[in-house]
Formats: C-alpha cells, sequence, structure tokens
C-alpha cells in the first residue's frame, strides 16, 4: 500500500479511549496521530467512508480540554494480527480549532514518530 499521508504520524505513548459523540458508544482506543487523522485499534470494523462524531477523552492536565470532539471519516479498515481487533484509519473531516489545538498539544506531549515505511 502506498504512503499517501500528507502528515507525519506519531505512535502514541498511551492508548485513550474513543467513543460515539451522540450515542456514547465506545469505538476503540486511539493509538497513532496526524495532523490529518488517527489510527483506532477496535473491537469492530468500520465501513469505507463511514462518518462517525468522535469524542476523546484524554487527560486534560496534557491538552487543556476535558474531551476533544472531532468528525472523523473511516479510509481504512483491516484486521489486526490479534484476530478479534482491527486497525482503522481515519481522516479528521470537522474540528473546532481549539479541538485542534487540543489534539496538537496531545500529539505533542505523547507521542513519537513512526518511521515512513512502518
Amino acid at each position: 500500500m502506498p504512503n499517501t499521508r500528507h502528515s507525519d504520524r506519531r505512535e502514541t505513548f498511551a492508548y485513550w479511549p474513543a467513543h460515539n459523540e451522540f450515542t456514547g458508544k465506545p469505538l476503540g482506543m486511539v493509538t497513532n496521530i496526524s495532523e490529518e487523522g488517527i489510527q483506532l485499534h477496535s473491537e469492530d470494523p468500520f465501513d469505507k467512508d463511514q462518518i462517525i462524531p468522535l469524542r476523546l477523552a484524554p487527560p486534560a492536565n496534557l491538552t487543556g480540554a476535558r474531551e476533544i470532539l472531532l468528525t472523523v471519516q473511516n479510509v481504512w479498515c483491516w484486521p489486526a494480527v490479534n484476530p478479534a481487533l482491527y486497525h482503522a484509519g481515519f481522516k479528521i473531516i470537522r474540528a473546532t480549532p481549539l479541538a485542534r489545538k487540543a489534539l496538537q498539544k496531545l500529539k505533542d506531549a505523547f507521542s513519537y514518530p513512526v518511521p515512513p515505511n512502518s
């Protein structure tokens, strides 16, 4: 699969739960962040192009926000090595400036670069 990312992705030191903003349903754990998107590890697969209102609750002392609200769209989803899990990549299609600032703080404080070919 060719690397079509436009920004560097970063692996998180810790995983944060992601929930559907409206239903509260757990969707998975954020494992990877970039300026344009996130990656989740999930027990359920996602449909390509599926749009989800997402709520993240990282530590407020890191981001200045108790929660980060984003609207994301699924770009890809495939089974993980563990057959009970899926990896899914999402692009951020809607975020307030405050949410983007909090996500950037989270990325800066709790992640490290991932080599481009991994």
